[in-house]
């Protein structure tokens, strides 16, 4: 069998990035018009725009999960790689997404929870993959 694999390399990763980034540029831009109140306000806004700008951008550069017959090869938004047996998987579940829609899924293991996300390219053969395991 060969590995079915599921990338984070889809446009909406690459699009929120580039958003939040352009949002966090609309507020470095006007932060020298502000007075203290309006930066003591706006500069956690950049703060977690950039940390999410970054997650979105790194999530479709590095994320990637490769699913074999007998193990599961996770590499991590910082492109660590972790190797897990199918017979270590505890749990797999759906959770849910915007207005009660299937948002992706967790697979539960000892010491990690991996989500994917419906949006990452081959969802759906991962889903039917781990349906076929009988996990699902």
């Amino acid at each position: 069998m060969e590995k079915i694999s599921c990338s984070g390399r889809c446009k909406w990763y690459l699009t929120a990035g580039i958003i939040w980034f352009i949002a966090c540029a609309g507020i470095v831009i006007g932060l020298p018009f502000m007075e203290l109140a309006g930066r003591v306000v706006f500069l956690p806004i950049l703060a977690g725009g950039l940390i999410r700008g970054l997650y979105f951008l790194l999530s479709y550069k590095n994320k990637r999960i490769y699913i074999s017959e007998k193990e599961i090869l996770y590499f991590s938004l910082f492109n660590k790689q972790y190797i897990y047996s199918i017979d270590d998987i505890k749990k797999v579940n759906y959770y849910l997404g915007g207005r009660g829609q299937v948002g992706g899924l967790t697979l539960k293991f000892d010491t990690i929870k991996i989500k994917i996300p419906r949006e990452m390219i081959g969802f759906l053969e991962v889903e039917g993959e781990l349906k076929r395991f009988g996990l699902l």
